[in-house]
């Protein structure tokens, strides 16, 4: 007599469902995830565009702008009108009605307001337990060590200045910390560091990166840049996600805009 061999066909089933169903669902949750995180990254992005924007036709300082009487040039943060004496939450700090006269301010607060509801920046704590950022320099922007993407806006402000008699041009980032005197003018930012809204990150432009895209062949201009750093949490956090993806994410957005108040002037012959 033949013997027939039989098999399950459901059991099978089942078999390939159990292989595969895991796969399915990190698939599908990749998808989400890379989409969920792409539409926080274009909310950084509108954000830092509308507090470039907000800042794009003022004057960065005017004169009688308040400073300490015990040291002239450095910002006063106990008058109204000053710099860090206002908070900036839930209400949008316009041009004409703003209650503080320091533009770094009003742009973060500006893109801070506009992060909402979707985007909430957070005061991380580095290894050492402290919120503040790294000493800033020139050659470290706090990007590349452990911890290093921590929530902050960052803005920044440049004048360039063409030289015809030698066919170059300067670059000048300036601080928003300090200025000189009563005059309103702005102090060189040497280190680079950018101007901080909550004071745990450093810039992550170089002059020089920003030097080298412009044209000898144009005009003296100014210019205001936003950045948003924002450390994003995996809304799955599926095991084995962390090994191809960081949890949480690190994101990077900024704008570009341009700011006449601070291009760079011919000095008038006597």
């Amino acid at each position: 007599m033949q013997r027939v061999q039989m098999t399950s066909q459901r059991g099978q089933s089942f078999m390939e469902l159990a292989i595969f169903l895991p796969i399915l669902f990190l698939m599908l949750g990749g998808m989400v995830e890379i989409t969920l995180t792409f539409n926080d990254y274009l909310q950084m992005l509108d954000a830092a565009r509308y507090g470039g924007r907000s800042i794009a036709d003022t004057n960065p300082y005017p004169i009688g702008f308040p400073t300490q009487a015990a040291s002239p040039g450095v910002l006063d943060p106990i008058q109204s009108s000053a710099y860090d004496s206002i908070s900036c939450d839930g209400v949008l700090v316009v041009t004409e009605t703003r209650t503080t006269l320091n533009p770094f301010r009003v742009a973060a607060c500006n893109t801070k307001i506009n992060l909402n509801p979707l985007i909430t920046l957070k005061t991380s704590n580095r290894a050492d337990g402290s919120s503040s950022r790294n000493v800033c320099s020139a050659s470290n922007t706090n990007t590349t060590s452990p911890n290093a993407y921590r929530d902050d806006i960052i803005v920044s402000m440049f004048a360039t200045n063409v030289i015809t008699a030698t066919s170059t041009i300067t670059l000048t980032r300036f601080s928003g910390n300090t200025i000189v005197g009563s005059t309103g003018q702005l102090v060189v930012d040497s280190t680079e560091s950018g101007w901080s809204y909550m004071n745990q990150m450093c810039s992550a432009i170089k002059t020089s990166d920003l030097l080298s895209k412009l044209l000898v062949t144009a005009p003296n201009t100014g210019f205001a840049v936003v950045e948003v750093f924002y450390n994003r949490p995996q809304t799955f956090d599926f095991p084995g996600f962390g090994d191809v993806i960081p949890n949480p994410i690190p994101m990077h957005a900024y704008a570009i805009f341009p700011l006449v108040a601070i291009e760079a002037t011919s000095t008038p012959t006597p």
